[in-house]
C-alpha cells in the first residue's frame, strides 16, 4: 500500500464463506466498510456489525474497487 494508507490486510478467506463468494482474496486491503475507514480490527468488527450487506472499499494490486458482501 502507498505510504500513509490505512487499512487491514486480508490474511485468510474461508473458501466457502460469503467474503470469498463476493471476490475478496488473501492480500486484499480493506480500506473502508460502508464508507467508514477501517484501520484496526475493532473498526472492521464494528462496521461489519452495522450492516447486513456491507460495502467494502478494497485495494488490490494498485487499484481500488468496491465489493458488497452478502
Amino acid at each position: 500500500l502507498p505510504a500513509g494508507t490505512k487499512g487491514m490486510i486480508v490474511v485468510n478467506v474461508d473458501p466457502e464463506g460469503s467474503a470469498a463468494q463476493a471476490g475478496i482474496a488473501k492480500g486484499d486491503a480493506i480500506l473502508e466498510i460502508n464508507r467508514r475507514p477501517t484501520a484496526t480490527f475493532e473498526e472492521v468488527r464494528e462496521a461489519l456489525g452495522l450492516s447486513e450487506k456491507p460495502l467494502l472499499l478494497i485495494a488490490r494490486e494498485g487499484q481500488t474497487l468496491f465489493i458488497t458482501v452478502e
